[in-house]
């Protein structure tokens, strides 16, 4: 697949290196379009440039930013993302993001919130729970995988992001409906918890 990270931090730039090896063409975006490129060089990315190059030329995105960016990201990026499915890795803290976390808590969590904020898109809260050490270093471990959980309202988008965690290394916990992505928010049980999938599954009563 065409996979758009915008964000090429410690979680974009980790699944990026693992979607890379998993032979998926990936495009880099960043506001600091060197950072872009000396991680595209790295791993051999399709392309990299500006976020609205990343979004721009996928067919699936990876938002992997501070979330006080959001409002900012749906504003330059909503248009280019009709119908596309977006994968929101993002975690709001009210010390850090302010007034976007306390939108997102009044708005029922952040997935609805990244939703508002992206209208159109088919967004699935993902990979927000994961450390980014873990993820680099327990990707496609002997035994049980961790687990990463997922929740969206689109059937097909969930199937994307299934697709896309297992081929990352990790093992996909559908959770439920957007709604349902406040159960692994920051604060929660299994937030950052490293469950293995069965583990995870059997905290969440799935």
């Amino acid at each position: 697949m065409d996979i758009g990270i915008v964000g090429v931090g410690m979680i974009g730039g980790t699944l990026a290196k693992l979607w890379a090896r998993a032979g998926h063409c990936v495009h880099l975006g960043s506001r600091t379009p060197s950072k872009a490129a000396a991680l595209a060089k790295e791993i051999a990315a399709a392309s990299s440039g500006s976020p609205e190059d990343a979004a721009g030329a996928a067919e699936v995105v990876l938002l992997a930013v501070p979330y006080s960016a959001t409002p900012e990201l749906g504003e330059a990026l909503g248009g280019l993302l009709q119908g596309n499915v977006l994968l929101d890795a993002g975690n709001p803290f009210e010390k850090r993001d302010g007034e976007v976390a306390r939108a997102a808590a009044k708005a029922g969590g952040s997935g609805l919130y990244t939703a508002e904020c992206f209208p159109g898109a088919r967004v699935v809260k993902a990979f927000n729970t994961v450390h980014w050490e873990t993820l680099e270093q327990e990707a496609h471990r002997d035994g049980e995988r961790i687990g990463v959980p997922l929740a969206g309202d689109d059937e097909n988008a969930l199937e994307v992001a299934s697709s896309l965690a297992f081929d990352a290394g990790f093992d996909p916990v559908i959770v439920g409906g957007l709604a349902e992505a406040i159960r692994f928010e920051p604060g929660t049980e299994v937030w950052n918890s490293d469950l293995g999938g069965a583990a995870l599954r059997a905290k969440l009563g799935l």
